[in-house]
């Protein structure tokens, strides 16, 4: 997996978290893969059409610091 990809999806289930759920986040390292699970749901008046499109960070504080360091491009740049 390329590192700059791998760096997005860890920015992305730290700014996008529900911190309201206790549930941790998941790292599962494979030899082919790395699967990253975030608990919680989508945001309010988000839908799974929207993914990809728009984003709502949950956490405007991190998404705030993660965009200064330049690890975060700006809002709904992801992967479509």
């Amino acid at each position: 997996m390329p590192v700059d990809a791998l760096r997005e999806a860890l920015v992305n289930v730290l700014v996008h978290r529900d911190y309201r759920s206790s549930a941790n986040i998941q790292v599962h390292i494979y030899g082919d893969r790395v699967k990253i699970i975030s608990p919680g749901c989508l945001p309010a008046g988000m839908k799974e059409a929207d993914i990809g499109l728009k984003s709502i960070p949950r956490n405007l504080l991190l998404f705030s610091m993660f965009y200064r360091m330049d690890l975060v491009e700006q809002i709904g740049s992801g992967i479509r």
